[in-house]
Parts: structure tokens; C-alpha cells; sequence
């Protein structure tokens, strides 16, 4: 677990909590790990403080990563204060935790389809621009669920974790008909 942390204001500790917690998960497949992080909605001031403790107790392994769901539905706010005009620039500490990425991870968006548009509401097309961004530079994947595998037709998208690490499965029609009984959910 990675948040929240208590903070101590005069000697008193204080609980924060955003109402979410962070999971990094390891998994080990003959000798192979792969490694999980689960965003939850927690905003970019959150992962600035769990990088932060997580730098100052020298663990960073426990912030490397081969899946990350990303934190809020792909909403500018967990990458910084400003949107951007086309791209969400992210801060400092932001910014290297998505540089902690293994070669050919995936990046999950539990959110609806990317709009074109600018939206009030996350999904924002500015932070998708720079989860892309981060893909390109680690042959990787950026997914979002329901675009997977196509906006009109979603399906659950399964991740299968072997000793290949993490490969996204692609369905049979019988297995996605199985699958897909209920309508898949927003939130991951």
C-alpha cells in the first residue's frame, strides 16, 4: 500500500485520506516479476507525496512498474494542476513515476472513450496525449477500457501475467460473449 500517509503538524499525527488507496503488486512467474500499480482517484499532489516517501526510504522498486491503472479515470488532475492546451504537462515527481515503466508496459484507462474535445469531466484528452506519450518512449500499450478492443463494442480487457511478463489477451468471439453477460463498469 502507498497512500495514505499520516502527517504530523506539532507533534500530532494527522490521517489523510483521500478516499482511495494506492497498490503496487508484485507478481513472480518462474522467476519472472511483474509489477502492478492500481491508481485509484487520487490526484497529482497524492503521487507527488507517495514519490516523495518512497524516494526518501530508497524504494524505488516499489514504484517500477509493467501495468498502471491510471488514477481517476485519465483526469488531468493526477498529473498536475493545468490541463494543458493539447498535452497535460505533469509535475516533477509525477513525471518520474511514469518514467519508472518496464519495456513494453501497459497503461489502463478504467474511463470512457478519449473525447476530441475539451470535457469538463475526465476523461481528458490532454492527459491521454501524455499517457501516449510515455508508451511511445517504452514499447508499450495505452488502453482504455471502454475502447477495448473498439468504442463501439467494448469487451473486458484481460491482461494475462506470465512469465512474459504483461500481455494483453486477445478474445475469442465465444470467450467475449461469455465475458461481456453484464455491461463492463466505469470505475476500475
Amino acid at each position: 500500500m502507498h497512500a495514505p500517509f499520516s502527517d504530523s503538524i506539532n507533534g500530532d499525527q494527522i490521517e489523510r485520506n483521500d478516499a482511495a488507496l494506492v497498490v503496487q503488486a508484485t507478481f513472480k512467474v518462474d522467476n519472472v516479476e511483474t509489477q502492478l500499480i492500481m491508481g485509484a482517484d487520487i490526484n497529482h499532489e497524492v503521487w507527488t507525496d507517495i514519490v516523495q516517501v518512497t524516494q526518501y526510504y530508497n524504494r524505488h522498486d516499489r514504484l517500477k512498474w509493467d501495468i498502471f491503472n491510471i488514477s481517476h479515470h485519465c483526469s488531468y488532475t493526477a498529473l498536475s494542476d493545468t490541463k494543458g492546451v493539447t498535452k497535460t504537462t505533469p509535475v516533477s515527481k509525477v513525471k518520474w513515476l511514469f518514467e519508472q515503466g518496464h519495456d513494453k508496459a501497459i497503461l489502463v484507462s478504467t474511463s470512457d472513450p478519449i473525447p476530441s474535445e475539451d470535457t469538463t469531466q475526465p476523461p481528458h484528452r490532454q492527459a491521454s496525449n501524455y499517457y501516449k506519450d510515455v508508451v511511445k518512449s517504452i514499447n508499450g500499450e495505452f488502453k482504455v477500457t471502454m475502447e477495448h478492443p473498439k468504442k463501439s463494442d467494448p469487451k473486458p480487457l484481460v491482461i494475462t501475467i506470465d512469465s512474459a511478463k504483461a500481455t494483453i489477451e486477445e478474445l475469442s468471439i465465444s470467450a467475449a460473449t461469455f465475458m461481456t453477460s453484464r455491461i463492463s463498469p466505469r470505475a476500475g
